[in-house]
Formats: C-alpha cells, structure tokens, sequence
C-alpha cells in the first residue's frame, strides 16, 4: 500500500509540473460555450480531470479540471478534424496522450498542451482516415493505428510502422486479451467487415464471426482482464421475416470470438422501424468487462424508444436505459436526469441527435462520457446522473439569465458590437446559434436564437442601429449558414430551395424580433441611411443571389433595387453593403463557380441601387469575402480575395487603381482599418490558414507581422471597442469571439 501511495504521489507531481509549465494566454473568449459540432469526447483513465474533444470547426480541446474549463490547442499542434476518434491514453503516464486531427497521429508528453507526429513519414494513405488509436496497456511500446481501410502498427514509437494485411475493412476498435501471454499476446479488432483475432502477437489475424449476421459490423468493443474477456458488436439493424421483427442488432461473444450469441431482448429497443446503425456506438473497460454502454437511436422522442444510451452489467443477458435528457421527460422511471445547458432551458427541450462518440473511462466504469450534436456529456455514476461540460457557467440575476463560457467554443460569428445606446449591451451575430447578447460588456451571454424570426434563426449577418431610437436595431437574417465560405461558395450547403432570409426589427435592444419582410433567399447585409426620416427610414438589403432590395418606410414594404450593371445576369450573389458619408453604395458580389470571374467585384452606386458601376475592373477575382472602407478617408477601401487570387488588395482612389498588399494564404477574408491608429491595417485568412490566420500591418501595408499567439486560424472581421484601447475583438469561423491584444 506504501509503494502504491509513493507512485500514486509521483505521478500526480509530473501531472502539476505539466500544468505548471502551460503558459498563460493572452486571450479571453467572448460568447457562448459549443454551438456547432463535437466530436471523439474522451477522459483520462489515470486522471479523470484530463478530458479532450473536437469540433468539426478546426478545433482542438483540452481540460485539466473536469470540463469546468476548457483550452484550445495551438493550431500549429493539433487542428480539430470533427474525427469521432477519442484519444488514447497511456496507463502509465497521464502526461501521454495519442490522438489525431483524423489524418495523422500526433503524441503529446504534456497533457496536451502541445503535440508532435509519431514518426513521420506515416505510411497510410492522406486519403484513409485515423479512426482508432489503440496502445497495449500491458506493452506501452505497442501502439496500433486503425483506419479506413486497415490496421498498422509499431513498436518503437512510429520509427517502422507495419501493415497488417489479414485485417481489412474500416476499424473500430482495438483491444488485447490481457488474459493471454505478453510474449504472444492475443488482439482482437472490429471492423466494417467483421471481428479479427490475431494469437501471434498481432502479426495475422483471421475472422471470428460465427454466429454473427452477415453485412459486417456497425460497432464493436472489447473489455478483458485476468479473469475474462467479454466481446460486444454492433451488427445492422433490418426487419426480416415474415413477422417483420428486428433483426442484427447487440451481439456479445464470451468464448474470445469463437462463438457470438445475439444478446437483444425485452430491455433494449427492439423495435423494426429501427435504422441500420442504430446500434454504432458501444463501449467497455478492462477494469469491468461485463458491464458495456450502447447508444440506440431511437425511432420516437419520448422514452421508452428514444435516443439513450443502454448499460449492461451482466454481459449483455440484461440492459437498463440510462440516458433521459429532456426536461418534459417525466414518466416514473425515465425521468430527465441530465443537468441543463443554455440551450436546453432556453427552449425547454434537448435535441434527440444520433451519438458522435461513447467512450467509457478506461480505469472507471462507472464513468461514461457522450459525445451527442454540440454536447460534451458524461457521467460518473453509472448513468444515474449526467453533467455538462460544454455549457459554461449558469448566472441568474434580476430574473434574467445568462451564461459565463467555459472555453470550449466553436461558433462561427460575423460580427462583435456594441450598443451605441447603453455600452453594457453586447452583440454577437452568428451562425447556427442565430444570435447572442450581453448585458454585462460580454461577461455573461444570453441565447438570442428562440427570439429570432422562425425559419430564418439559423444565421444573423448583420444588424442595423436607428441612431435616434434607444433599442431600435434591424436584421438580416437567413436559414442558410455560413455565407461565404466554402460550403456555401463550392460545396454542398447551398441549397436554393431552402434559402429562406428575412429582414427583421427589434424595439427592445434585440431581446425580441419581429419580422418585417421574408425572402425566398438570404439576407447578408442591412444598411440604415441615417439621414432618412426618424421612424420612416430608408434600408438597403443585400440579398445572396436576389441583389439589393431598398425600403422607405421603415422596412415594412421593399422593392428590387433596379440593379442596371450589378453583377451578372447569372451572378447576382451580393455580400455585403455599405453607406458612404456622401449617400452612395458599395456591394460586394462573390462567385458563382470555381474559376467563374462573371459579374464578381465591388460596385458603387450613386442613386441608391438603381445602376451600378464595378469599381474593380480588371481584377481577376473569383471568391472575394469582405470588404472594409477607411474611416478616415472613403476612397480606401480594403478587400479580401481567396483561391484563384488570393490575397488582402486596396484602392486608395475609390476603385481606379488596386494594389496587391499581401498573399499569405490561399482563402484570404478580408483587411480592417484601425479607428484610432492611422497606417495600421489588419488582415485576415480563414478555412485553414498554413501559419496564422490574423496580422497586423503597422506601416500603411508594407509588412504585415503574424498574431502567432493566436491559437485559432480560422479569423474573420477585426471589431473595435472604443473604450478598450488595448484589445481587439475578433469573429472567427469556429471558435466565436475572442479578446486579443493589440498587437502581435
């Protein structure tokens, strides 16, 4: 017992100098927790308090107290690859991790703080997918990397990897039977195409699937120790036979995968109507073979045939659902029994989405941690209770409440503003959430999605202040996200027919809305013409593919701009929109089609939107993203290109001559001039950015030096407090809003 003490107390002091040596970052994030997608949740099984995750935004993330607070991991480490893949962790050492950004397989000696390749080259295909990282507890050197299509593995840290041939399909998982000899150790892995037992130390393998259906797996997991080995999979669910029951389904094998014998019954969701890979997710431990969790996705919303996640304690023979996480379940025995984020109180119920991940704490069965749509989930009791790690803090003040974020962020936002009214009030516009507001000058946000107009709460781009009314704020709001980076501009997120945008109005500093005019398309942009009648004003809107709409009376009525020489008769996709001092506009146009130039650029009109002249002529842009117009001097404007020209370009005669400032990156966003430092220009690169997505330019855009500090690539806008003359505030795509310095 003293010599486990003294080991017990030596790791935990390697743990606190690994902590110890983190350095403190200059950052503060601004909004709220989660928001889009996450992926491959996971905790230590040598320390629980060590917890990861990623997000299909880029990002990477570490905790080091229990999901009370999270950190991103430098870019320049470890990007997130919305892979489902947990990390793995060494039984020995809790300073080592494995894990991967789904293409390459990194380790890191400091908790994850920072991460290096093992061994590089490594040989799979950039095309096959990491999908398990797998290390022997019982032989640490011993490292196995499953894929898309097979299994590698090496034994003196990534220096010489083998393939093992005799093991094909997708893998799941992989696992040891400890009960065997290390010198000829038994493995056993889970693919697409069925389980494989390897007896020689995992040199060959050969197929164990007797009694399986045939059709391959969905899931598989495998817990062994000195006293047994239990095997789970996960087969297709289908409805066969004449009396149309379900078959596939939970399988277990407790003969080492000799035979399989299948394990549903009267306990677990047996319904026909179920889909194939109902069952996918299926999760053991070592320490407790015998007792496994399986996510189901449920045919129904309410319980007993919802998305839960089911236990078992005797190998299958029985299972118990364990997972109730809406606030309306209240039938006896399936009560909700999961703590509340603030998205679930704001509208009273929890999405039932599919699992992303269930991984079991490998040195505690009692603890479970879900990886489920934007949520980190786990429990520490066997799925009597589980907690949030994703939502932050809960602050209830004056019947008002509000959320203090945790870390763990990855919305993609738009733009940062401040009320010109009441400097407390904080706005963020973004995307997937909607929309979020503080009333505190961003300690603390409010979820503003559920007040947003139905239909279109998916994204707001833009928000107009009335300068003379207190509260008074228009928006340009869509279904459609992320206009316009790439899934939009090339990919497959642009859907026309469910394109829906809306301009609405807000009376009481945007805590509800109301809607004013609904389009069939996006709304990108709203501007306000101050020197319209109060309470009669004259609004443009940009319309993603419908050109620029115009109202005079306050938005309640709107018609097409006559738009003579905007764009192209097949490209009219308008960005964004802005006043001049002198009453004229300037539109942004983007593209169409990889390669396309038609009808792309920058335009200005003087009599308010009806012609329109391209002031970028002789520009060979394809994808431009933002523009910016000095606040000093209106004939300077800056805009940011991507692909086919890449790069931050400006006009400093309103559009007759263009320079070429800088070209770091492929997708470029846009540049930004400092209000109250003349000559300092900020440019961004978004959506992958090789070395650093935010720079600063010092001397008019001659040199440009990078934010290295700054962990996140993907940078949009550069925002400005007037009152906060040491910070900047910058919208990302993925990671919300963050508080940087000034300066690199």
């Amino acid at each position: 017992m003293q010599k486990l003490s003294v080991a017990v107390a030596a790791l935990l002091l390697s743990v606190s100098a690994a902590v110890a040596a983190e350095a403190e970052s200059p950052l503060v994030n601004v909004g709220l927790c989660s928001g889009s997608s996450l992926h491959g949740g996971s905790v230590s099984p040598v320390d629980p308090k060590t917890m990861l995750v990623q997000s299909d935004m880029s990002n990477a993330f570490y905790s080091h107290d229990g999901g009370q607070t999270w950190r991103l991991i430098h870019m320049k480490y470890l990007r997130g690859g919305g892979t489902t893949t947990p990390a793995e962790y060494d039984p020995a050492d809790a300073n080592v991790i494995y894990w991967t950004d789904s293409r390459t397989v990194k380790v890191t000696r400091d908790r994850g703080v920072t991460w290096a390749p093992v061994g590089e080259p490594q040989p799979w295909d950039e095309k096959d997918r990491v999908r398990r990282i797998y290390l022997d507890p019982d032989l640490t050197t011993r490292l196995f990397v499953g894929g898309d299509s097979g299994l590698h593995v090496t034994e003196n840290g990534g220096k010489v990897w083998k393939k093992i041939e005799t093991v094909t399909g997708r893998v799941f998982k992989i696992a040891a039977d400890r009960t065997s000899p290390k010198q000829n150790r038994v493995y056993f892995v889970g693919t697409s195409d069925g389980v494989f037992r390897s007896d020689d130390g995992g040199a060959t393998f050969s197929k164990k699937n007797s009694g399986l259906p045939e059709g391959g797996l969905t899931g598989f997991a495998a817990g062994s120790n000195q006293q047994e080995t239990v095997l789970y999979a996960c087969t297709p669910c289908t409805a066969a036979g004449a009396d149309g029951k379900l078959s596939g389904g939970m399988f277990r094998s407790m003969d080492k995968g000799e035979t399989w014998q299948r394990c549903m019954n009267a306990d677990i969701n047996v319904d026909p109507k179920l889909p194939a890979t109902a069952y996918q997710f299926v999760t053991t431990s070592d320490k407790n073979p015998r007792r496994a969790y399986v996510c189901c996705q449920g045919v129904r919303f309410y319980p007993p045939d919802h998305n839960t996640v089911y236990r078992t304690d005797n190998a299958g023979q029985s299972w118990k659902a364990v997972y109730f996480s809406d606030p309306r379940f209240k039938a006896k025995g399936m009560e909700c029994n999961g703590e509340l984020d603030w998205q679930t109180e704001a509208l009273g119920q929890r999405w039932q989405s599919p699992a992303r991940a269930l991984e079991i704490n490998a040195g505690d069965p009692d603890m479970v941690v879900l990886t489920q749509e934007r949520w980190y989930i786990y429990t520490t009791d066997a799925g009597k209770r589980w907690k949030c790690a994703h939502t932050g803090t809960r602050v209830a003040k004056d019947g008002q409440v509000s959320w203090k974020n945790n870390g763990l962020m990855e919305t993609s936002c738009w733009d940062y503003l401040i009320d010109p009214f009441d400097k407390e009030r904080r706005y963020i516009v973004q995307t997937d959430i909607g929309f979020s507001r503080s009333l505190d000058r961003g300690e603390t946000w409010i979820w503003g999605g559920p007040a947003l107009p139905k239909g279109v709460d998916n994204t707001t781009y833009e928000i107009a202040f009335d300068p003379d009314i207190k509260g008074k704020i228009f928006g340009a709001f869509s279904a459609t996200h992320d206009i316009p980076n790439y899934n939009t501009i090339y990919g497959g997120h642009w859907r026309p027919q469910h394109a829906a945008g809306a301009v609405g109005v807000s009376l009481d500093h945007a805590a509800t809305w109301k809607k004013l005019w609904p389009t069939k398309l996006p709304v990108t942009s709203i501007v306000l013409d101050p020197k319209s009648p109060k309470g009669n004003r004259t609004l443009y809107a940009a319309l993603f593919e419908g050109g620029v709409w115009r109202s005079s009376d306050d938005g309640k009525t709107w018609e097409p701009c006559k738009n003579v020489g905007l764009g192209s008769p097949k490209n009219q996709r308008c960005l964004k929109l802005v006043l001049q001092p002198d009453g004229s506009l300037l539109n942004l146009v983007t593209g169409k089609v990889k390669g396309r130039t038609d009808g792309v650029g920058l335009y200005h009109s003087r009599d308010k939107g009806d012609t329109w002249t391209s002031i970028s002529q002789g520009q060979k842009w394809t994808w431009p993203k933002d523009f910016s117009v000095n606040p000093r001097d209106p004939q300077e404007i800056l805009v940011g290109v991507s692909r086919d020209s890449p790069g931050l370009y400006r006009t400093k005669d309103g559009g007759k001559t263009w320079q070429l400032l800088a070209s770091k990156e492929r997708e470029h966003f846009g540049g930004y001039f400092h209000p109250d430092h003349p000559g300092w220009i900020y440019m961004t690169c978004t959506e992958g950015p090789s070395e650093c997505g935010l720079y600063l330019s010092k001397d008019d855009g001659k040199t440009f030096r990078p934010f290295s500090q700054v962990p996140f690539g993907n940078i949009q806008r550069v925002c400005f407090d007037p009152d906060d003359p040491k910070h900047v505030y910058l919208t990302t795509f993925g990671y919300s809003v963050i508080q940087a310095p000034l300066e690199p």
